[in-house]
């Protein structure tokens, strides 16, 4: 049944942030993310993490550019 799908695959973070985080920086994130949700019962198995790095130039804060540069 489909109740089953989602107990195996759920639930989802989605991060969004600036480009430039290092690999290190993204795994440390994922474990106290990890180390949350299973502070809360959630198996971690089940636990899927999104991390999308979005360049400054496609951020805007307050309806302008964070950066023209690239």
């Amino acid at each position: 049944t489909n109740h089953h799908y989602y107990s195996v695959y759920m639930p989802v973070v989605t991060i969004e942030t600036w480009k430039g985080k290092s690999v290190e920086q993204k795994a440390k994130l994922m474990e106290g993310i990890k180390k949350a949700f299973v502070d809360i019962g959630v198996n971690p198995a089940g636990l899927t993490i999104i991390i999308h790095d979005i360049p400054r130039y496609n951020w805007a804060k307050g309806g302008e550019q964070v950066s023209s540069e690239e």
